[in-house]
């Protein structure tokens, strides 16, 4: 970003051919030294657009490489004003400068003070430590990053080019096209996500190379792989596209990405390592035991998993990262899939031996989520017998009612009267509807309804399919607290287990298997809900409970005011299912958490529940 003043000197140099810094500072009304900070800035905030030159015994000559770019800048830069925008500044500054700088120059290009600038320096420092990277002093000179190259790479590519307006980067469209012609010659498949992925990695590449600064990686495995071929032809095409030469570790650092990116199918010939099919059955029949939903027979989730892992391999042994720009929007809406997804990556992590990141875990939450919403798409529906007593004619015409009523909710419906119900199979039925008392004692739930489906009748009958009449079970009235003055989330759990204890038999253990899944994984959301709950399934009956309290508390890295604990029987339970989706969709929805916090009672909660499709 342009200050004004650094904006008057890009007008100045406009229509001449040298200048000096005496009469640049003339004009300006600053010092000389000023002048030669402001050009410093200039040429870190515009590089690739265009540059401020010194020439021997002539003077600063402006070059413009980008036109329409140059124009844009100077139209839209000004000084960046809050803090996070001068970390950014600096961060880029220092990366772009490949020399020491004074902590009063930065001040000066900024228009700050030297104690704003040291302030803002320590989170400079606090950020580059993630990176494994320093900001090293050397007296008189100043300041530098130093660090490895690759994690140079990384902070670049995350404080500098996701940061940037690509609209006119020319040189950002030609990278594109080669890697788009390059991989589709190859007939080389990555997602949409990767593809963007490699374009950063590629630009950055790109810069760092024309600054002199190499990668040092070499790996031998990658030698005489497809993905080195196809590294080195878009290595070719950049030197004849760009003029720039990138040497062969580019190559190897280039192939690594391609491994960490590919995106295999079941079309492929793939050949999948036996130790990762294993790892992922092993780990969802785990997670199946542990959530109580069936993820292990599941096979289309088995075979996109184990396809998974073969580029997440790569990446963790490479040490790649590939950004999820979906990450927010996943741990949103499917929180209970990013919950499952935390424990396999958890599993995942003891099997490579490297920790996965949130990133990677919201890719497995995708997956998992897919299942589950086929799962709960084929559980929902009812398989339900309609005994009528009344003529042939006016039993098809409730039949049709039916259908067109719940059709979506019902996976077969049989009619049949009541005096042949007693030779019906129940096996897989789930409800009897019935407009006549039934005598005989039957294996399934049986509710009576009238012949005429009025509203209110229509409203009774769809909560009884749905599932939401069994919804009571799981949420105890005894287990609703309001206004609850507690100060920390210690205080919290300690309460809540006192109080489901009295209902509940808890095992001895049942505080320290919550903490246990505390300490492997926050389980605050960043809308303020706190969702605790033990490692594992330890109680006899899956129950809930709520607590809404009088101020925020702070949850791990996170502040709650809402706490669900919830705890999964030891049992199967065919409703398990619809309970978790409609818990999970009350997570996300903001404005049904703002309904809860102001009606704050135990019924709010259950119509709230009971309205959830």
């Amino acid at each position: 970003m342009l200050t004004q003043r650094e904006k008057n000197i890009l007008h100045y140099l406009q229509n001449k051919e040298y200048c000096t810094a005496k009469r640049i500072a003339e004009h300006l009304g600053v010092s000389e030294r000023t002048v030669r900070s402001d050009i410093l800035s200039i040429n870190s905030s515009l590089k690739d657009i265009a540059s401020v030159t010194a020439e021997s015994n002539c003077g600063y000559h402006l070059y413009i490489y980008d036109k329409e770019l140059f124009n844009s800048e100077l139209k839209e830069s000004q000084i960046p004003d809050s803090p996070e925008e001068r970390v950014n500044f600096i961060i880029k500054l220092f990366l772009n400068e490949d020399r020491y700088i004074k902590t009063e120059s930065i001040a000066e290009l900024l228009c700050q003070s030297s104690s704003t600038i040291t302030a803002d320096l320590k989170q400079v420092r606090k950020i580059l430590q993630k990176y494994n990277l320093i900001l090293e002093t050397k007296p008189k000179y100043g300041l530098k990053i130093k660090g490895e190259e690759k994690d140079l790479r990384k902070l670049q590519s995350d404080h500098v080019f996701k940061r940037r307006s690509f609209s006119h980067d020319q040189m950002r469209e030609k990278i594109v096209n080669i890697l788009n012609n390059t991989l589709s010659k190859y007939h080389y498949s990555v997602s949409e996500f990767a593809f963007n992925n490699l374009v950063i990695h590629l630009e950055i590449a790109v810069s760092r190379v024309q600054q002199g600064n190499l990668i040092n990686v070499s790996q031998d495995d990658v030698k005489d792989t497809l993905e080195m071929k196809i590294a080195r032809e878009i290595a070719e095409q950049i030197d004849e596209t760009l003029n720039i030469k990138l040497p062969n570790n580019e190559c190897h650092f280039i192939s690594m990405h391609l491994l960490g990116k590919k995106l295999h199918n079941d079309s492929d010939n793939t050949v999948i390592p036996r130790e990762y099919e294993e790892i992922i059955q092993r780990t969802l029949n785990q997670l199946s035991e542990e959530f109580k939903i069936n993820l292990s027979d599941d096979l289309n989730l088995k075979l996109a998993l184990t396809l998974h892992m073969i580029p997440l391999s790569y990446r963790l042994k490479y040490d790649l990262r590939m950004e999820n720009p979906l990450l927010d929007s996943i741990k949103a809406n499917y929180p209970h899939a990013y919950i499952i997804a935390m424990s396999l990556a958890h599993e995942l992590s003891l099997f490579f031996g490297k920790k996965l990141s949130s990133d990677e875990i919201g890719f497995l939450a995708l997956h998992i989520n897919l299942s589950m919403e086929k799962r709960y798409a084929d559980t929902r529906k009812r398989n339900i017998i309609l005994v009528c007593a009344t003529g042939r004619g006016t039993a098809k015409l409730l039949e049709h009612q039916y259908r067109q009523k719940f059709g979506q909710w019902i996976n077969e419906l049989i009619c049949i009267d009541a005096t042949n119900l007693k030779y019906q199979n129940f096996e897989n039925i789930d409800l009897i509807f019935t407009t006549v008392p039934i005598l005989e004692p039957v294996p399934v739930p049986v509710i009576e309804t009238g012949f005429i489906l009025d509203t209110n009748e229509a409203m009774r009958i769809e909560s009884s399919i749905d599932g939401n009449s069994s919804l009571k079970r799981f949420f105890p009235k005894e287990l609703f607290f309001k206004e609850l003055k507690l100060n920390t989330q210690k205080e919290i759990i300690s309460f809540l287990i006192d109080n489901a204890s009295k209902i509940y038999k808890l095992p001895d253990n049942f505080e320290e298997l919550i903490w246990k899944r505390e300490e492997s994984f926050s389980t605050a959301f960043a809308n303020g809900v706190a969702l605790p709950h033990p490692y594992s399934q330890c109680t006899e009956d899956t129950f809930t409970s709520v607590a809404l309290l009088d101020k925020p508390v702070v949850w791990g890295d996170k502040k709650v005011q809402i706490v669900i604990m919830i705890s999964l029987s030891k049992k199967e339970d065919p409703e398990i299912s619809d309970y978790y989706i409609k818990l999970s969709k009350l997570l996300v929805n903001d404005s049904l958490l703002k309904r809860l916090s102001k009606e704050s009672t135990y019924e709010s909660l259950m119509n709230i529940l009971n309205q959830i499709k």
